[in-house]
């Protein structure tokens, strides 16, 4: 039987699984740079953060 709990609770494991990958990449970046290397680190995980958004309904158009 659907209802609205049953989406309330999908939707709270949806969120759980789709932020479990940011918090285990920084985890491992702290684990394994020391600061200077691993703010290098996370800049360049920011940016491609930032451009995979712009870049992939292009890649989606082409194929």
């Amino acid at each position: 039987m659907h209802s609205i709990h049953t989406l309330i609770i999908a939707r709270f494991f949806m969120g759980l699984g789709g932020s479990a990958g940011v918090v285990i990449s920084r985890a491992i970046v702290h684990d394994l740079f020391e600061e200077k290397e691993a703010a290098r680190f996370y800049s360049m995980m920011m940016i491609i953060g930032g451009i995979g958004p712009i870049v992939s309904p292009s890649g989606e158009a082409c194929c």
